[in-house]
């Protein structure tokens, strides 16, 4: 049989849009060929994300009983009209489907056709094409742009595709690398691979190899700026820290050697410093504790933190006496019914003058109470002035929301984030110091899950003279992304404090908080009913299969959106990854008769499953945390409900999205749910202790299951894990804030 024939691309059995590996059927004129019963040439291989009727000239090898055609090559072509006119308006559907105001009409297609000719990815080749389409065509001209980008992409990616494809790069890191440098993309790429590699977040392993394929000398300065780029970065996300010691960037660069295309190639230090004092986003600090290195944002974020601190702070005016505190702490007690303890009568300080103010409690000791009174006898002392409240994630904000029954935003929202691109970078407009935020007072919930840059850009769009309460639970995890803010700004001692430690008796069933208070006093004599249960397994595999049982005898009584299964691990046969395969294999057939299926890398999406997103996409509109479900299978994607809203998933954007039956014990943070299943494998002990337990058990309203393998629960508890967050805001709030 044949090994290279010209063929047109008929159907899709099956892709998977992440890595790009595709079974396909063709047609063709070709004799010498295996067909299936649809008269099809199977195909499999790793290809651009090709329309239908596209011609195609492909090379390869047939596997042992010539049923399918294994890809080496596979280049398109369009020779005709017809096929032209297919291929642009397959292009306009899409960009129509991802951005709801690419408005276009329906003759664009003939007047693309006019300017092009009978070829358009012959058309799109030439320099002039685009400078051509906008002069002649009278539509917006980023329509123009954003189509010619589109049908450039499909001929450069055949190029990139065969290029990157051998060095483990996925399929969705060829589409951004060709939509950001159209048709140069692969004459850059191997000019610097480590560069371009770099700002389109491909992974250091692969731009090595590339680096290595084009005999790039493993000494020079791009392929060592790269090296302390994957060090310092590798570091401060394992950390959460927003700056690493010298000592320690020497030990990570020494393991990323060992583990790239040059691992006996070792790089003097002192070569590296010269190299790092001159980059330009790398900063350097000297301190009691050793040279300080920052990635530049994180370092000006830190002094940004603390000037806006220290300006919210200076000058406190004072708009309440505490004769009228006294009237309100009486009016309150009535209004609810009940009697403010001695520290919670004293956090109503908080709102008698403007500035910073920290108000500190766990589960059970009032502070939900104490806040709505805050926040009522601001409002009667003052009707004319506005509040604003808000909280890390969505559904933090919506708790936050139904318990003060007032309007409550994410903090992205409060700052109205809006963003753009200037030249393919994003940017984005959003409150700042010359448009502040229209309120005068804010309340911030759920401050340990605040990392850094979102406490940088939320201060600097807050006013002079404007009260900020700062709520949170110190006992909680820290913030998923690099900072320790909460704790940081109670260390510091230049703010009110607040702390609400006194744990009150709730009417009925109080086993969950009263556990959960044991297992911060390194406690074990728990109490068990059908609220609290503790399985021992006694091995992984029974672990597994006792959470997934459980779930199911809960799902098939309930709402799907009332019970969440948490781990602390991700991979492994405890692993959130492992558990969700599972789930979603158990329940999908109740949950949807749909047969539609995404796949994308290791995971496949049906109507009904639940999903979380892992990364901030202001475009998009969803923020890390964010949990939401599949309400339709897209041709190039998900359709994702989060809330009230309906996301559109394609592109890129499916990286920043997962299955969430299972989350991590940190991606609870802020979310309340009805019943909870926790694992606890010992085979990660590093990822046990007392905190992590904490929050997960206070993540539940009604019941709790806690499943463990050996020692894992004694080892949870028994385990203090002392703050290892290197941050330097203490430091500089100190500085500017003198006492």
């Amino acid at each position: 049989m044949v090994n290279h024939f010209e063929c047109v691309l008929k159907n899709i059995y099956r892709r998977d849009n992440y890595t790009g590996n595709t079974i396909f059927g063709v047609e063709t004129d070709e004799i010498d060929v295996r067909r299936n019963r649809n008269g099809e040439v199977v195909c499999e291989g790793i290809v651009p994300n090709w329309p239908i009727d596209l011609q195609l000239i492909i090379d390869g090898e047939w596997n042992e009983d010539g049923t399918c055609f294994y890809i080496e090559t596979a280049k398109p072509y369009t020779a005709t009209e017809e096929l032209s006119k297919k291929l642009i308006k397959r292009v306009i559907k899409e960009l129509k489907e991802e951005n709801e105001e690419f408005k276009v009409g329906s003759n664009l297609t003939k007047k693309i056709i006019e300017v092009s000719g009978p070829d358009i990815l012959k058309f799109i080749s030439n320099s002039k094409s685009l400078d051509n389409l906008i002069d002649y065509i009278k539509v917006d001209e980023w329509k123009i742009i954003r189509i010619h980008e589109s049908l450039a992409s499909i001929t450069e990616s055949y190029s990139v595709v065969d290029f990157v494809s051998h060095f483990g790069c996925s399929i969705s890191l060829c589409d951004k690398l060709v939509k950001k440098y159209g048709t140069t993309a692969l004459r850059r790429l191997k000019a610097h691979p480590y560069r371009i590699g770099y700002s389109i977040g491909m992974d250091f392993c692969s731009m090595d190899k590339i680096g290595k394929y084009r005999k790039f000398d493993p000494l020079s300065k791009e392929r060592v700026t790269a090296i302390i780029y994957e060090a310092l970065n590798s570091l401060l996300k394992q950390q959460g820290s927003t700056y690493i010691i010298q000592s320690m960037l020497k030990k990570q660069i020494d393991k990323v050697i060992k583990k790239s295309s040059y691992p006996e190639t070792m790089i003097p230090f002192a070569y590296i410093g010269t190299i790092l004092g001159k980059i330009n986003g790398i900063k350097t600090e000297i301190a009691t504790n050793g040279v300080r290195i920052y990635r530049t944002d994180f370092y000006e974020a830190e002094w940004s933190i603390a000037k806006d601190l220290s300006r919210l702070n200076k000058n406190k005016k004072a708009f309440i006496s505490d004769i009228q505190l006294t009237e309100m702490i009486v009016k309150r007690e009535l209004e609810f019914k009940m009697s403010y303890s001695a520290e919670q009568k004293a956090s109503f300080q908080a709102i008698k003058t403007t500035g910073i103010k920290i108000i500190t409690g766990g589960p059970g000791v009032g502070k939900t109470t104490t806040i709505n009174g805050l926040i009522t006898s601001y409002m009667e002392l003052f009707p004319d002035k506005k509040i604003a409240l808000a909280a890390p994630t969505g559904r933090a904000a919506q708790r936050m929301w139904d318990i003060t029954m007032i309007e409550a935003k994410t903090i992205h929202k409060l700052l109205d984030f809006k963003p753009f691109e200037i030249d393919n970078e994003e940017s984005g407009t959003y409150r700042n110091k010359d448009n502040p935020i229209d309120a005068d007072m804010i309340v911030i919930d759920e401050m340990s899950m605040v990392d850094t840059e979102l406490f940088y850009l939320l201060l600097q769009a807050i006013k002079t003279d404007t009260i900020v309460l700062l709520i949170g639970d110190k006992d909680q995890l820290q913030s998923v992304s690099p900072g320790n803010v909460l704790h940081d700004l109670i260390k510091s001692g230049r703010f009110e404090l607040y702390q609400l430690t006194k744990v009150y008796r709730q009417k009925g069933d109080n086993t969950i908080i009263d556990n959960a208070y044991k297992i911060l006093s390194g406690r074990m004599d728990f109490t068990k009913n059908k609220k609290f249960e503790i399985v021992e397994a006694e091995s992984e595999k029974e672990a597994v299969n006792t959470i997934v049982n459980k779930f199911i005898e809960w799902f098939k009584k309930e709402d799907l959106k009332k019970i969440q299964i948490l781990s602390p691990v991700k991979s492994g046969e405890c692993g959130i990854s492992q558990i969700n395969t599972i789930i979603a294999k158990e329940i999908r057939n109740e949950l949807s008769e749909s047969s539609s299926v995404f796949y994308f890398g290791k995971t496949s999406y049906r109507i009904g499953d639940k999903v979380i997103f892992h990364e901030n996409n202001y475009k998009k509109d969803y923020y890390n945390g964010d949990i939401g479900y599949v309400t339709d299978i897209l041709k190039n994607g998900i359709e994702v409900e989060v809330g009230t809203d309906i996301k559109k998933i394609t592109g890129d954007a499916l990286k920043d999205i997962t299955l969430a039956y299972a989350i991590t014990m940190h991606k609870s943070q802020g979310s309340e749910f009805e019943d909870i299943i926790i694992m606890l494998p010992d085979t990660n002990k590093n990822m046990l202790n007392r905190n992590l337990l904490f929050t997960a058990v206070t993540r539940a309203k009604n019941r709790v299951l806690i499943v463990y393998t050996n020692s894992a629960l004694s080892d949870s508890i028994h385990t203090i894990i002392v703050n290892k967050r290197y941050t330097g805001l203490v430091d500089k709030i100190r500085k500017v804030m003198v006492d």
